[in-house]
């Protein structure tokens, strides 16, 4: 009996010795031989990259003691414009110089004595394909109507250099930046213009690409000028005029455009004609007085230079009569654009091609336009007490 209990004691010592050693055998290793090998886990040939594109990978590790230090051997050979972590190894940035890039890294964990490994790691860089990313049709400007567009590119390596190889052929207004390939300007003649341009990118060798690009640039809208208002009395404080006012939607060119006007002698004898300058340009919505008499021109206002009023002489008392009969609007080829008849029956200047049906009769030395609508009427006026009492404001109705 004492045997057998004995022998039971000596069978669970031992049990209990080998469940210790088994325990011990169970954590990996590390307790009885301490941490893994420090080894790199990516690589050596990392992802490649793009010039001027967003670049991101690792270079990664394991075994060793946490935490480990990244070490650049020859920064002298890594990629320009990307950066290597020391703490992470995470490897970002923007390429800038296409290439085969080999460079040295070393890792070293916090032992004591530290484990450090070292290989050598390589990226490759390329630039894409140099290409036009605009074009060749551009869009379409309108005479006198700020332009702008750009000629755009993708690829290669920045800066680029754009060199407008026929500028002859560039519709005349326009320029192009050298340094952005913007165009931008004043349209000045209507045509449909077709030119080469060349862009050259900081490569050495450079990649030169070349293209024929159109822009076609339309005329400025059909002129919707009409006579708003005018003014003929000498005693008037602030002086005779003429009113133009552009209805239309685009910008009238007037240059070289004609103005005559016509006292109520009868026939209606030719008081004045006067040109209008080069380069005046009325915008839609927008008022042109032409006063009598000379002064300083202004965008909104020019000086025809003569009396509106034949009959008005220097000193001469009173200011009774209405003189002013006939207002004559002509293009830069004499094509009647608008006419007013003002107490003249025969109508004896109307324009050929314009269809003003009518005179109509004033006691007083003004008539004003009644409304925006040109109906070649004479109910389209109104006469008396001066419409927009401000010259170059728009009158009642409008």
């Amino acid at each position: 009996m004492n045997h057998r209990y004995t022998f039971g004691i000596f069978l669970g010592a031992t049990l209990v010795l080998a469940l210790v050693v088994a325990c011990n055998n169970s954590s990996g290793g590390n307790r009885g031989t301490g941490p893994l090998p420090l080894m790199f886990t990516s690589g050596p040939g990392l992802p490649a990259g793009e010039v001027g594109t967003a670049y991101s990978t690792a270079i990664t590790v394991s075994g060793g003691l946490l935490s480990y230090g990244w070490n650049l051997d020859t920064p002298g050979t890594f990629p320009p414009g990307l950066t290597l972590n020391p703490s992470t190894g995470s490897v970002t940035g923007d390429p800038t110089l296409d290439g085969n890039y080999s460079f040295d890294v070393t890792v070293s964990d916090s032992q004591n004595p530290v484990q450090m490994i070292m290989d050598t790691f390589t990226i490759v860089v390329t630039v894409s394909a140099f290409t036009f990313t605009s074009g060749p049709a551009l869009p379409a400007g309108e005479v006198g109507t700020a332009y702008s567009t750009g000629i755009t590119v993708s690829g290669g390596l920045p800066p680029y250099l754009w060199n407008l190889d026929t500028p002859g052929t560039f519709p005349p207004g326009l320029t192009l930046n050298t340094s952005t390939g913007s165009v931008t300007g004043d349209p000045t003649l209507d045509g449909n213009y077709s030119f080469d341009l060349t862009v050259s990118d900081s490569q050495n060798p450079v990649q030169m690409i070349m293209d024929t690009f159109t822009i076609d640039i339309n005329p400025l809208p059909a002129p919707q000028v009409v006579i708003n208002e005018v003014w003929g009395d000498h005693c008037h404080t602030g002086g005779e005029f003429v009113e133009l006012l552009n209805i239309g939607t685009g910008t009238a060119d007037l240059s070289n455009w004609t103005l005559e006007v016509y006292n109520n002698s009868n026939p209606a004898a030719l008081n004045g004609i006067y040109t209008i300058p080069t380069g005046t340009m009325l915008p839609a919505g927008g008022l042109l007085v032409l006063w009598e008499n000379t002064g300083t021109p202004t965008p909104t206002s020019l000086y025809v230079g003569f009396e509106m009023d034949a009959d008005w002489l220097p000193g001469a008392p009173g200011c009774a009569g209405v003189d002013l009969s006939e207002v004559v609007l002509l293009d830069d080829t004499a094509t009647g654009v608008d006419y007013v008849a003002i107490n003249d029956t025969t109508m004896a200047n109307l324009p050929v091609g314009l269809t003003f049906t009518a005179t109509f009769n004033c006691t007083s030395h003004d008539a004003y336009r009644r409304t925006q609508t040109d109906t070649d009427q004479p109910s389209d006026f109104s006469c008396g007490g001066l419409g927009s009492d401000t010259p170059g404001l728009l009158n009642p109705g409008q």
